[in-house]
């Protein structure tokens, strides 16, 4: 039987962006950041780990698996809202587009993470309970089994692809380019160290997952 945990389905491209879309589950490993990046924009940067949960044949019991960290980037009213809703230790479940990021710091030492810009962010309620407060009013896109090249879809990934050609943040970004958002990565990067984060941070038990979709 297939473990809910593992990463499930197929990869798929958009054509639009040719990025591809993840959905996962897990924990928010610290408070979210809030910043205006190099253009002005207001984005709120969430550090979120998932852990998944593996089966060992042999006690036949399930114990907890290397957790993967990943930088969740959120753009306007989703940056805001996220901002207010969410600190470290709240269970979510996060939709978007995920891409790798490299640069180089000042001692010339080469890193990487896993990035998803996200289009949906919202709460996981399977642990405890939330209140909904609506802040604007919003039509829905008509649901036809597949997510539309709207402006609320796109937006987000038009803002990280312009932060990227016009900050050099990505790619082999020089460091003396970094802007305030990478500043702000470099910030929660110092309270969960690579070897803490596949070790501590919030409590990983239940099902936690990441899903390509």
């Amino acid at each position: 039987m297939l473990d809910p945990c593992q990463v499930v389905g197929t990869e798929r491209k958009n054509p639009m962006s040719n990025e591809t879309l993840i959905a996962i589950r897990g924990y928010v490993g610290a408070d979210p950041t809030v910043f205006s990046n190099a253009l002005g924009r207001t984005t709120s940067l969430v550090r979120v780990g998932v852990t998944p949960r593996n089966f060992r044949r042999d006690t036949r019991t399930f114990e907890n698996g290397t957790t993967s960290w990943y930088s969740v980037r959120c753009y306007g009213d989703l940056g805001t809202n996220v901002a207010e809703c969410v600190r470290r230790g709240t269970p979510v479940l996060v939709r978007g587009r995920l891409n790798t990021r490299t640069w180089t710091d000042k001692e010339g030492h080469n890193h990487s993470e896993n990035v998803i810009v996200a289009d949906a962010f919202g709460i996981e309620l399977s642990t405890g309970q939330a209140k909904f407060v609506k802040t604007r009013q919003k039509a829905l896109d008509p649901v036809d089994g597949e997510p539309r090249e709207s402006a609320s879809n796109t937006e987000p990934l038009r803002a990280y692809l312009e932060e990227e050609g016009n900050t050099g943040t990505g790619g082999n970004g020089d460091s003396n380019e970094l802007d305030g958002e990478q500043s702000a990565l470099q910030q929660v990067s110092a309270d969960f160290p690579a070897e803490e984060q596949s070790q501590s941070g919030p409590d990983p038990a239940g099902n936690l997952s990441a899903v390509m979709v």
